[in-house]
């Protein structure tokens, strides 16, 4: 198998590792972003970024009111 051929593949591991920015970089390098949607891939990081940072607001403010108070 050739290191072309081995792209696709690399590609869908750094999917299942939750490396999707890279994934995306990838597809589009290697202009197989017709299997990789990039779209997708980057709502589906947003989406999973976006509740870390809704708990982690959550817990700085609470720290913030308890030493202003």
């Amino acid at each position: 198998m050739s290191s072309a051929a081995k792209i696709p593949e690399i590609t869908e591991g750094m999917v299942k590792q939750k490396m999707e920015i890279d994934a995306v970089d990838i597809a589009y390098t290697f202009g197989i972003e017709d299997r990789f949607n990039p779209q997708k891939l980057v709502t589906s990081f947003l989406r999973e970024s976006e509740e870390p940072l809704k708990k982690m607001k959550g817990k700085s403010q609470g720290s913030l009111a308890c030493c202003c108070e």
